[in-house]
């Protein structure tokens, strides 16, 4: 693992209320303690591959890792992200490098209601 501070790439999903990529006090899914640990994003996106099947996931995408862990520094998802009525909520996380368990995120951010 590199010993310069970064982060990972980023990975989003607009979901339902049924949807829980990480929250606070819970168990870590396989996905979520890889990209925590080792950026990793790879069994993260298969998991919301899974959700996306069952239908509680509507859209994911991945943001771009930032090399240089600087103030100022930003990630850009590399397309856009579909919410819709069903789905008006966005999670996503990313890896604070190089500890091996930092990791910064959102949960469950409404990005869809009816006056939007």
């Amino acid at each position: 693992p590199s010993k310069d501070p970064h982060w990972s790439d980023f990975v989003y999903a607009s979901h339902s209320r049924n949807y829980e990529m990480w929250r606070d006090r819970r168990v870590a899914s396989k996905g979520i303690e890889n990209i925590a640990e080792e950026g990793v994003t790879k069994d993260l996106v298969s998991e919301i591959n899974s959700e996306i099947k069952e239908e509680t996931v509507l859209d994911q995408v991945m943001g771009a890792w930032i090399r240089k862990a600087t103030e100022g520094a930003t990630s850009s998802p590399k397309e856009d992200l579909c919410v819709d009525k069903s789905h008006p909520f966005v999670s996503g996380i990313g890896m604070l490098a190089p500890s091996p368990d930092w990791f910064s995120g959102v949960y469950k951010l409404r990005l869809f209601d009816r006056e939007t």
